[in-house]
């Protein structure tokens, strides 16, 4: 009877290191997993580009427009990415990389309001 319980204790302890040793290899893999993908790069153009969001409703643009200039930004952008492993930093810093590239290159297009002109209305 004690060599059953031994040899069962012995499996069961085996099957544990087995299950903690994959368990950290998936989480290496998902810490490893960059966070900022073609889906996180078309969700973003799209809600910038929106028909009600700052940069349709301050500057003169297209919606085609608007989204092939955010596509080109952000993927100037993507150096700020690296090293980031959370999303919400990601996106800020994503999002102040690539707002500030496009009020540069919209300069001239963008709106007198004073809506458009006052910076906290947008954060």
């Amino acid at each position: 009877m004690e060599i059953c319980r031994k040899e069962y204790v012995g499996r069961m302890f085996s099957r544990l290191i087995f299950l903690g040793i994959f368990a950290l290899s998936m989480a290496k893999q998902a810490i490893a997993k960059p966070i900022w993908d073609a889906q996180s790069e078309t969700a973003f153009v799209e809600l910038l580009c929106a028909d009600e969001s700052y940069f349709r409703k301050c500057f003169e643009v297209t919606q085609p427009v608007c989204r092939k200039t955010l596509r080109q930004a952000v993927k100037k952008c993507a150096g700020v990415t690296k090293g980031v492993t959370e999303m919400i930093p990601l996106h800020t810093k994503m999002g102040l990389c690539v707002g500030a590239r496009v009020e540069k290159s919209w300069s001239d297009r963008k709106s007198a309001s004073t809506d458009c002109r006052n910076r906290e209305k947008w954060q």
